[in-house]
């Protein structure tokens, strides 16, 4: 085990991830899932060097850790479509902190063409709760790059919430999660949000030896849908930890390794770099780290 996480120059090979994930057992997603589901859960996140995460990878294998593996493939295509209204409201909420907020977001799986609708909420003791509405399956598209896979303006009206019946979903959930709102209001607050923002990035998933989940999150794309901003590839790696609440296996390395988790949210990230003016104090030091600071 490495007493210190390397940081390696970026010409260094952009396998470096997908080498180290080939070397842990695999686990299927049924298991994972019954092991540890994790709706409930604190999330720690981290900004680090691609091959700074594959010697994190590397040290778990170590410790026995196992990889989601679903027909050989150990890496995943996802793209998400986040919500906001017309003034980024929800974006607002977030940047000054409000403890009542909440994010919304259609998950779409490429590889497999699932597909939800993800509402994320705080819960007691800080947890996150994420509660979700299967939808249609899309279609598989796993070969497409990043880029192309995040699309861009024109692509989309309202996305899942031009179905009524969804819409009425979300603002159920929203009322019985305690957002602090109306039945009357809680719908036309629904009834306001629209895409205004694609991330793509190729997921691993990591079951760790004490049962705590680890994402690596590669290859982002943040693709705006409103404005006229451009799109955003982040070079840096994110990796997360969810754990129960106690700090994950994975958690207790990078802090041996000195790195310390980053408060870092795709969709700010993507709105602040699309939205100069925006206010973003609270993801600075991110900001700072894929360089738009």
């Amino acid at each position: 085990m490495l007493n210190a996480l390397p940081v390696v120059d970026e010409m260094a090979d952009s396998k470096a991830v997908a080498e180290a994930l080939s070397t842990l057992p695999g686990i299927s997603l049924e298991e994972l899932s019954e092991t540890a589901e994790l709706l409930q859960r604190v999330d720690r996140k981290y900004l680090v060097p691609r091959d700074s995460a594959a010697y994190l990878v590397a040290d778990l294998a170590e410790l026995g850790a196992r990889a989601l593996t679903i027909e050989d493939r150990r890496e995943f295509s996802y793209l998400s479509m986040y919500f906001d209204t017309p003034t980024f409201g929800l974006y607002r909420e977030a940047a000054t902190g409000r403890r009542r907020r909440f994010k919304v977001r259609e998950r779409m799986y490429l590889d497999s063409g699932l597909h939800f609708l993800e509402l994320k909420t705080r819960g007691p003791r800080s947890l996150n709760v994420k509660d979700r509405r299967r939808l249609k399956p899309v279609e598989i598209r796993h070969s497409l790059g990043m880029r192309q896979t995040a699309g861009g303006q024109g692509d989309v009206k309202r996305g899942a919430l031009d179905d009524g019946d969804t819409r009425i979903w979300l603002a159920e959930m929203l009322l019985r999660r305690g957002i602090e709102h109306a039945p009357i209001p809680a719908q036309a607050g629904v009834d306001s949000l629209l895409p205004v923002l694609n991330s793509a990035y190729r997921r691993s998933t990591i079951l760790q030896p004490d049962l705590a989940r680890l994402t690596i999150d590669r290859d982002l794309t943040l693709a705006p849908l409103l404005g006229n901003g451009e799109h955003r590839e982040v070079d840096e790696v994110v990796v997360e930890t969810k754990s129960g609440g106690a700090p994950s296996v994975a958690d207790r390395l990078m802090w041996h390794y000195g790195v310390r988790p980053i408060r870092i949210s795709k969709y700010a990230l993507g709105v602040a770099s699309a939205f100069p003016d925006m206010p973003h104090n609270r993801w600075h030091r991110a900001m700072k780290k894929v360089g738009e600071q």
